[in-house]
């Protein structure tokens, strides 16, 4: 994987604990519920976030 900046190369050598990778799903056939993923790179422990649109709400 490469980064843009130099100084970011420590993140893809997951030496630290604290760098989030973050994503979101969305299901076929609804938009109006996604699931939001957060992926810690260090221990590569994952959340998973149920969320409700509202689009009345925006």
């Amino acid at each position: 994987m490469a980064y843009a900046k130099a100084e970011d190369n420590h993140i893809a050598t997951r030496k630290r604990f604290g760098h989030w990778e973050g994503d979101t799903i969305e299901f076929r056939g609804t938009k109006e519920k996604v699931v939001t993923t957060l992926v810690e790179r260090k221990s590569r422990m994952v959340l998973l976030i149920k969320n409700n649109l509202n689009i009345h709400e925006r």
